[in-house]
């Protein structure tokens, strides 16, 4: 069976996953304190999901999930990442995080968990993650050394560093 049948096969019941995961992450941060009085739930806003796509990957890929909460009244935001390395990356979505209102949720999948163990680092506004198949590295682990702990893993042979530009005019590579 080649590939692509098995993502159509497979694409239904991921969106569904999808959903349901960012439904139960929203729900989490929304429980306020028993005590909260009336004056609160009238401050209350839907919290903004913005959704951290990962690595060979853009942010359409979550086109059907980001339909489905904005019909649900939330606010969403399909991040861009311009896949430029973690730092890079890291630094791009810590600037979108700051500059969101209100409470933030993180729906993340693959590389956009490494990717939001930087960003999110002193994020006053993001209540919560939701990871989806995400590589959520400690301090020193990176993904590649995460995807290599798992018999299988393909993503070191398909990660091939590109020379880039970076806008201060200094080299770097892209992925």
């Amino acid at each position: 069976m080649n590939r692509r049948l098995l993502y159509r096969r497979a694409r239904a019941p991921l969106s569904l996953m999808v959903t349901v995961t960012v439904a139960a992450g929203l729900f989490a941060a929304s429980i306020r304190p028993a005590g909260a009085g009336k004056r609160a739930v009238a401050q209350q806003r839907e919290p903004t999901v913005v959704r951290v796509h990962g690595a060979f990957a853009d942010s359409t890929g979550c086109n059907g999930v980001v339909k489905k909460l904005k019909r649900d009244g939330y606010p969403v935001l399909a991040e861009a990442g311009p896949l430029r390395g973690l730092r890079i990356d890291a630094a791009y979505l810590k600037d979108l995080l700051a500059s969101i209102d209100g409470p933030i949720v993180l729906a993340v999948h693959f590389y956009g968990g490494a990717v939001i163990s930087n960003a999110a680092y002193g994020a006053g506004n993001v209540k919560t993650a939701v990871s989806i198949d995400a590589l959520i590295p400690d301090k020193g682990e990176s993904a590649p050394i995460l995807a290599d702990r798992f018999p299988g893993s393909t993503l070191g042979d398909a990660l091939r560093p590109v020379p880039i530009s970076l806008p201060d005019g200094s080299k770097g590579t892209s992925f």
